[in-house]
């Protein structure tokens, strides 16, 4: 059975940009978010597909895709990459947003500059990435 590796760009092990997205999900996103990655975890590369996901296309993208979901009436986008280096079932996830508009090559540019300071400095800047949730707030009373 395939069983992917998904780790995340940080900027130091207190800087954590996925990390920071994901908590801040709303609930159902989270929940969505979490079937996506669930499904793309057992699944060989050449299933990776819409809806789920897709590559991005380009030869500044090569390596690259997103992951797709909708919910709480948004559309989200996480951009990762199958790499670094040859290592088989590793996906780095380095950017994660809302589709707000048709364009979003600002996104796709921030995601290919994480890949470019992963490849040029090294796996430092990398964490194995966990699904995790805020806790829940308390109620006063």
């Amino acid at each position: 059975m395939v069983s992917w590796r998904f780790m995340a760009f940080q900027y130091s092990a207190s800087s954590r940009p996925l990390d920071d997205w994901q908590l801040g999900l709303e609930t159902d996103s989270f929940t969505v978010f979490a079937d996506v990655i669930g499904r793309l975890a057992v699944l060989p590369r050449h299933q990776w597909k819409r809806p789920d996901f897709d590559l991005l296309h380009g030869d500044r993208y090569h390596g690259m895709g997103e992951m797709r979901f909708k919910a709480d009436r948004k559309v989200h986008r996480v951009f990762g990459w199958f790499g670094p280096g040859r290592a088989p079932f590793r996906f780095t996830l380095l950017h994660a947003c809302l589709k707000q508009r048709s364009d979003l090559a600002d996104e796709y540019e921030d995601a290919r500059k994480r890949r470019d300071f992963i490849i040029s400095h090294g796996e430092e800047y990398l964490y194995v990435f966990a699904l995790q949730r805020r806790p829940p707030e308390k109620l006063n009373g």
